[in-house]
């Protein structure tokens, strides 16, 4: 009689079978690290604990978030450089600009205030008010 194959099938210490990573799972871990979610939260999201998280999905725990940052990076390149939609492409330049270089960042306002405020100032301070604003908007168009 011919012997029969047996295939070993390895199971975890609780009797289940070993846990296997797949694309969803490790979309699941990426973007649960990108919103920093806490590791124990992300582990139950997939049904497994925390140190199988950690030993199935070190990459995407340590890289995860730099990977699709990059990600975003390149996308939005090739919204600047292209040439079918030119609003799509200003507003892309400016957002890739306002993220690197400082001029092209929105000043910081102070607050303005509010109408309540306003009522109960007198003249003087109105004035004065007025002119600080100007001082600062005249500031701002020569840097």
């Amino acid at each position: 009689m011919p012997r029969r194959k047996t295939a070993l099938t390895l199971v975890g210490g609780s009797g289940e079978a070993p846990h296997e990573p797949t694309p969803e799972s490790r979309q699941i871990v990426v973007l649960g690290s990108l919103n920093n979610l806490p590791a124990d939260r992300i582990a139950a999201l997939i049904g497994i604990d925390r140190s199988d998280l950690e030993r199935h999905y070190r990459d995407e725990l340590a890289y995860g978030t730099d990977r699709v940052l990059i990600e975003a990076a390149s996308n939005m390149l090739f919204l600047a450089h292209q040439r079918a939609d030119l609003g799509v492409s200003l507003r892309a330049n400016q957002a890739v600009l306002g993220t690197r270089v400082r001029s092209w960042r929105e000043p910081m306002t102070d607050a303005l205030p509010s109408a309540s405020q306003i009522d109960d100032m007198d003249l003087a301070t109105l004035n004065d008010e007025i002119a600080r604003l100007e001082r600062r908007m005249q500031a701002a168009g020569e840097e």
